[in-house]
């Protein structure tokens, strides 16, 4: 299929670097076109090839005889392109668009110099997650158990004034760190951590809060927005 644009292919980086060849192609052109007609001489270096762009396709029927007989005597092959394309010599452009805003969205904060690549995250949390209702229905199940442990908890437990003597101590038994609710497999532990305060003498605010999980850590909590 004749078309305006012909390919040289098969050329070498030599080739293609080397300013004697492209005189040599470049004689071909002059000897054969008119003074008047324009030539596009494009050298695509990364692809090995050569393009020639005519004003017509009568020009590139005139040319490619000459250019494959120099291809026999330089080692490369000459061909009609698939498609006409254009021979305007001028500045084409792209136009930006008509739209009076214009909004630019900036990319992602990079890392710091200093960033640990290396660190890995914490693993997800592979208990299971349970609602609040569920929680709720277990501590009305456990209600009772846990009246028993506090109440062996009060008995066993001894406070006495800030004002007795260093010498008697201010606590006799400590209360038990740690209590634990519906220890079973079959659903989720409930573990309560007590906080004994010094100046404290209610055993109900001796149990100040109780933990859940949370999710796991990651490595990009230290970082700061700036």
């Amino acid at each position: 299929m004749v078309s305006n644009t012909l390919i040289i292919t098969g050329v070498s980086a030599e080739q293609l670097n080397d300013d004697a060849f492209i005189a040599r192609l470049h004689n071909v052109l002059v000897s054969a076109l008119a003074q008047t007609e324009s030539v596009q001489f494009i050298v695509l270096k990364s692809f090995k090839r050569i393009l020639l762009i005519f004003q017509s396709r009568e020009s590139s029927s005139l040319l490619i005889d000459k250019l494959k007989e120099l291809g026999r005597a330089e080692g490369f092959a000459c061909g009609y392109a698939l498609n006409d394309f254009s021979n305007n010599l001028g500045n084409n452009y792209l136009e930006l668009p008509s739209d009076s805003r214009m909004f630019l969205i900036s990319p992602p904060a990079s890392p710091p110099v200093d960033f640990n690549y290396d660190a890995t995250e914490e693993e997800p949390n592979k208990l299971q997650i349970y609602t609040h209702e569920d929680i709720q229905e277990l501590f009305l199940k456990n209600n009772e158990e846990l009246r028993k442990v506090l109440e062996q908890e009060h008995d066993s437990t001894k406070y006495v004034s800030s004002a007795v003597d260093d010498s008697k101590g201010k606590l006799i038994d400590q209360l038990r760190r740690e209590i634990v609710l519906n220890d079973s497999p079959g659903g989720p532990k409930i573990v309560l951590e007590a906080i004994n305060v010094e100046d404290d003498h209610l055993i109900g605010k001796a149990i100040q809060s109780f933990r859940t999980s949370l999710p796991p850590r990651s490595i990009f909590d230290d970082l700061d927005d700036d």
